[in-house]
Formats: structure tokens, C-alpha cells, sequence
């Protein structure tokens, strides 16, 4: 099936795999390298946690020889994937060069094999029900790993392949691979001279849509923060030049889920100094802008972003404070509830 293919090569495994090696002895992001970790490996967990459920026997579901060997199998080269990046990992932090070396082409290698294995086995619960009936129980775990799964193939093939185009968009993934690449080019040692803008991280419900919200609105909004939202003219408090409170720039992405009308909204809010009453009323007007000067890019990008919002049924509003902060959002409406994934 689309959701479980493979757009990535062992070659393109293997210069991510160089990258990161080259990326922690660069010294840049070695505090927060964990946390790039575990990023790489948590859709798998959550998936091979829950095989693990169903493999346990004191787990009162009772699997079939079919049942029990198509898990096992589905398992294990999922711990052959998720073996191959701990073990890169710890090499790694370990600082041992020349076994790394050595063992980059094995590591890259296991890794590719075990996700060209793992999508024979995908996705489980369509394979395991032509096998035999399923529990209700048994029926619900089996989407929740088939889930999981879907998201590591798409954060994968998003982050290895090049040029990756999908049938489906799914926003968290994409904002927490931009999280993810937005660490890796930050000195923490630098925020505050630079002025560098920290992305929190995005704590958002998966979903799934047919148009790319990421691409069209997120980062024309980010690119809003970035270039208008700390224009030091509305710092009317003060607040970047306060010395006994240093200043840190910051953008979160969170959401709301409506079930009653089925909708989410997607919030992206800065903590800068806010935008000008007379500014705000004609913020969505093709060529305004946040800044006193007249037609920029930057107008078009958040016109053009309300338009796709609502061409696609949505609604988009900015809420904003001369010199607190902005939030702008907007709602995504969805068809169907399928466990932990929203539909559009």
C-alpha cells in the first residue's frame, strides 16, 4: 500500500546517518542531541509497544499460531530498525570514530533491510483479519500499530527522500521534522546575541489531510514571526533590553479539537511585541504588512494563506497585543475520528 512504500535508498540512509555523526562532533547541538533521538525513533516505539501488548501472555488476548507469527515476524524487523539508530546513537556518544566508521555502511544497511521488510508485513491488521476474525479489542490495537506505523513511514520518507511527494499530508509529522531541523542549526550559546527564534515544540494531535496546511500556511506564518513579529518599534514595554530578565524569542504551535463541529484549530503564537490596531484591520489584504512600510512578500504570504485556509473550508483570525505577542489561527475541518488520527 502507498502509506507503508519506501521513497528513500540505503545511499540516502547512509549520508543522514554521516550527517548526524558530523552534526554531533560539529559541537552545535550536542545538549539537545538526545532529544533528536528520540524524535528519530518515537513513532517506532509506540508501535512496537503496542506489539509487545499483544504478544505478552499475561495480555488477556488470545493470538492464534497466524496471529502470533505475523506479529513476531512485524517485530522483529522493526528491532532491527530501531537497533540500527540506537546503535548509531551510541557510537555516536561514545566519540569511538573509527568503529563508527567502520560501521556506517553495516548500520545503513540494516536499517533499509528492516524497513523493506516491515512493509511485507503492512499493514498488520488488514493482513492478520484475512487470516482470522478480530476481536474488537484485538482490532483496535492492530489500527493504533498500523497508525503508528504510517506516520514513521511518512517522517522517514520526509526526511530521507528526496523530493518525497505523498497522496496525504500529515501536519504533526511535518512540524516536528521542521522542530527537529530548526534544533539542528541552533547554538543554544547563541540565542539570545543572534536573536534567534526557538520553535517549542509542537504539541498537536495527528492529522491527516488532502492539502499541505504545513507548506501553505504554517510557514508563511512563521515567516511572519520571523521577519515582523519582534520589530523593536511596538516593544513599548521594554522587553528585549531588560536586563534582569533576558529575552528569549519564541514561536508555539498548539491545537484545539471541536468534535461537536468537527473542526481543529491550529494556533501559531509568538511571544513578541504584538502588532498596531490600525495594522491588524487590514492584516489579510493582499500586499498589507505588520511593518509600517507597504507592499512586501510578506503581505501576499499571509493573504495567500487565508485564502487556502478557507478554500478548503476553514476559517482563519489573528489575535493580538501592542507589545505582547500574536496569535493567528485557523481551523481545519475533518470527516472522521479513526483512534489517536484525525481525517480530513
Amino acid at each position: 500500500m502507498a502509506d507503508y512504500e519506501i521513497h528513500f535508498s540505503q545511499e540516502d540512509v547512509l549520508r543522514k546517518f554521516i550527517e548526524l555523526k558530523e552534526l554531533y562532533d560539529s559541537g552545535e547541538i550536542s545538549d539537545s542531541f538526545a532529544f533528536v533521538h528520540h524524535e528519530l525513533v518515537s513513532d517506532l516505539t509506540v508501535a512496537n509497544m503496542n506489539c509487545n501488548c499483544l504478544l505478552n501472555p499475561t495480555y488477556d488476548i488470545y493470538l492464534n499460531a497466524d496471529e502470533k507469527e505475523n506479529l513476531l515476524e512485524l517485530k522483529s524487523y522493526c528491532d532491527i530498525v530501531y537497533d540500527s539508530l540506537n546503535d548509531l546513537f551510541n557510537l555516536i556518544y561514545q566519540k569511538t570514530d573509527n568503529v563508527l566508521d567502520k560501521n556506517l555502511n553495516i548500520l545503513s544497511a540494516e536499517f533499509f533491510e528492516g524497513f523493506q521488510r516491515l512493509s511485507e508485513f503492512l499493514p498488520i491488521r488488514e493482513i492478520i483479519h484475512d487470516l482470522t476474525p478480530l476481536s474488537e479489542e484485538m482490532n483496535e490495537i492492530l489500527n493504533i500499530i498500523n497508525a503508528s506505523y504510517k506516520l514513521a513511514f511518512y517522517r522517514y520518507n520526509l526526511d530521507l527522500a528526496n523530493n518525497f511527494e505523498s497522496e496525504s499530508y500529515h501536519l504533526n509529522s511535518d512540524l516536528k521534522e521542521y522542530h527537529l531541523s530548526t534544533c539542528m542549526e541552533i547554538k543554544s550559546r547563541d540565542v539570545i546575541e543572534t536573536g534567534i527564534i526557538n520553535i517549542e515544540r509542537p504539541r498537536i494531535n495527528n492529522i491527516e489531510t488532502k492539502v499541505d496546511y504545513f507548506g501553505n500556511v504554517i510557514l508563511p506564518l512563521i515567516s511572519n514571526i520571523r521577519q515582523h513579529a519582534f520589530n523593536t518599534e511596538n516593544d513599548i514595554y521594554s522587553r528585549q533590553n531588560n536586563e534582569e530578565k533576558p529575552f528569549y524569542r519564541w514561536v508555539y504551535v498548539t491545537d484545539y479539537v471541536d468534535e461537536k463541529n468537527k473542526n481543529i484549530t491550529i494556533t501559531v503564537k509568538d511571544n513578541g511585541f504584538g502588532i498596531s490596531p490600525e495594522i491588524k484591520g487590514n492584516l489579510f489584504q493582499r500586499g498589507a504588512s505588520t511593518k509600517t512600510d507597504t507592499l512586501t512578500d510578506h503581505g501576499i504570504g499571509l493573504w495567500g494563506a487565508k485564502e487556502f485556509v478557507e478554500q478548503n473550508g476553514g476559517t482563519m483570525w489573528c489575535d493580538a497585543e501592542l507589545g505582547k505577542n500574536t496569535s493567528f489561527s485557523f481551523t481545519i475541518p475533518y470527516s472522521e475520528k479513526n483512534y489517536f488520527n484525525y481525517k480530513q
